[in-house]
């Protein structure tokens, strides 16, 4: 607390301070309640579905890396299913090609029809 004069004291007994320091080396504290561990009351956060729904089926593939791209966009990592090249991110639902690993932008099938690359395979 800070007096009228501009010197600062301590609300709980009364004496003269400069700083925090009175509070780390005395038995005042700078707020009555002080949690012995504040990690505990942060509640857990959890995984998006998407991402457990991901991890789930990585599980379940034979060679999950050969199937593997990660979106150009977040960079989070995609798994191409069946035999379509055409992915959407889990992540930031951008449209990615796995044949040439791009994003795809505009009409989708603009990408596979003149594009180059074939829709399934």
């Amino acid at each position: 607390m800070t007096c009228r004069c501009g010197k600062s004291f301590c609300w709980l007994c009364g004496q003269a301070i400069n700083g925090y320091n009175h509070f780390t080396s005395s038995t005042c504290v700078l707020f009555r309640y002080q949690p012995e561990n504040v990690v505990q009351r942060v509640p857990e956060r959890r995984p998006p579905e998407a991402l457990l729904w991901m991890q789930a089926r990585a599980e379940m593939m034979d060679n999950p890396r050969q199937r593997e791209i990660r979106c150009p966009q977040c960079k989070q990592t995609n798994f191409k299913l069946d035999n379509n090249n055409h992915l959407r991110c889990w992540n930031c639902k951008s449209n990615l090609c796995f044949h040439c690993k791009g994003r795809v932008t505009g009409v989708i099938t603009q990408h596979f029809v003149s594009g180059g690359c074939p829709q399934h395979s």
